[in-house]
């Protein structure tokens, strides 16, 4: 009787485990957030954010929470910017061998994104601001995902995404719209054909558990130097390559 009860307990508490990890392992998104909300997020560790403005299609930009599990223990909370839709991003994904998360909102992309594509982007979805830091190197932790993967890598739908950094070097001259999200270790411009499964594999995560997106980068650090007590301007923002078709989203972490 007693094992009986004892078993009994030890099924509902795996039961109760399951649930908990389903329900509360997932990431949610407040899709829309206000300027206020989004500049907030942004602040932190001896940096001063103002004047942000937002360039996005209704629905495409979102604040996130409880992405540790997903993203990475250290990636929980953010901002995320997409291309298509930002509430459809939680998986788990039902195929990770087509594409599944599709939104074409028939946006525009900008100049800034074709200089990173070396062509037309679409569906731009980017933010503005001022930066003074207190500090002397400036970072933010992200990852970068898309449905682009992997059945289009190698192809003409390379979506992009930066960030854009401007004002004065420490070492002397400026940062004019210097792309800061690269490789590690290079200069090469993180994007659907610089970084899966052939190319810098170690950086990439296929069939991501958690995600919509069929594939995502690791956690990854965009830096720079900066000067103490200067005033910077930084764009961030992703964008569609080629086409409107098949989405792509950046998750930026908090602070």
């Amino acid at each position: 009787k007693y094992d009986y009860i004892f078993m009994k307990k030890i099924l509902f508490f795996t039961l109760l485990t399951i649930w908990f990890s389903n329900y509360f392992g997932q990431i949610t998104t407040s899709i829309n957030p206000t300027i206020a909300q989004m500049q907030a997020l942004l602040q932190g560790n001896g940096v001063t954010v103002t004047g942000l403005s937002i360039t996005c299609p209704a629905g495409a930009y979102a604040t996130f929470n409880n992405a540790a599990s997903t993203l990475g223990g250290s990636l929980n909370s953010g901002i995320l910017l997409t291309t298509g839709t930002a509430s459809l991003v939680s998986g788990p994904n039902p195929n990770t061998t087509s594409n599944n998360l599709s939104y074409d909102a028939t946006a525009p992309g900008s100049a800034l994104g074709n200089s990173f594509a070396g062509g037309t982007t679409y569906d731009g979805c980017y933010i503005n601001f001022m930066l003074t830091p207190t500090c002397a190197t400036l970072s933010i932790n992200y990852v970068f995902a898309s449905e682009e993967y992997p059945e289009w890598v190698g192809s003409t739908y390379n979506d992009v995404f930066g960030f854009v950094l401007s004002g004065p070097k420490p070492t002397g001259g400026n940062y004019t719209q210097t792309n800061i999200s690269t490789i590690p270790g290079t200069s090469t411009p993180v994007t659907i054909n610089n970084v899966n499964a052939g190319s810098n594999s170690a950086y990439y995560i296929q069939a991501p558990p958690g995600l919509e997106y069929d594939g995502r980068t690791t956690i990854l650090t965009a830096s720079a130097s900066v000067i103490p007590c200067q005033t910077y301007t930084m764009t961030i923002g992703v964008w569609d390559d080629g086409d409107g078709s098949l989405d792509s989203g950046v998750f930026l972490d908090v602070n």
